[in-house]
């Protein structure tokens, strides 16, 4: 089960956040501007259970393209979170942990989707784009990756 919301404002000072809701997992993303006028970020992740913060972490900053966020599950329901950094972060949805994690290419993994901004319909709104709504990787889009 699915659930998505997203909002400006709404979370601990962050310029914009949006969530995404997998069972019992709660990721939120939040977003600082890092730079008065050029569109760079400070990205941070929140993962909760049932209202419980299980960590909060600063990502890999964003210096301009960089701000998606990707998810995906692994074979054993777990999911991985993927940024354009040298690590990811594997959320254990049985034990409620999360362990920071090298090489997440080459885990067996199934993707799901990814925080980004949406610019259709003229308008530019940072939110979780399902991989039914777009099931390009972003790591697929970058040069080199």
């Amino acid at each position: 089960m699915f659930m998505i919301s997203c909002g400006h404002n709404s979370s601990a000072n962050y310029t914009l956040v949006s969530e995404y809701q997998f069972d019992n997992i709660k990721i939120k993303i939040g977003l600082i501007h890092n730079h008065p006028y050029l569109a760079e970020y400070r990205k941070f992740i929140e993962i909760s259970s049932q209202e419980t913060l299980i960590a909060k972490e600063e990502l890999f900053p964003d210096s301009g393209g960089y701000a998606w966020v990707a998810i995906y599950k692994d074979d054993k329901n777990n999911i991985i979170v993927q940024d354009f950094g040298n690590y990811g972060l594997l959320i254990d949805v049985h034990e409620l942990i999360v362990k920071k994690i090298e090489n997440t290419r080459r885990t067996s993994r199934q993707y799901i989707g990814c925080f980004d901004f949406d610019r259709t319909n003229g308008k530019k709104r940072y939110r979780f784009i399902s991989s039914i709504e777009d099931p390009t990787e972003p790591l697929s889009r970058v040069k080199g990756g």
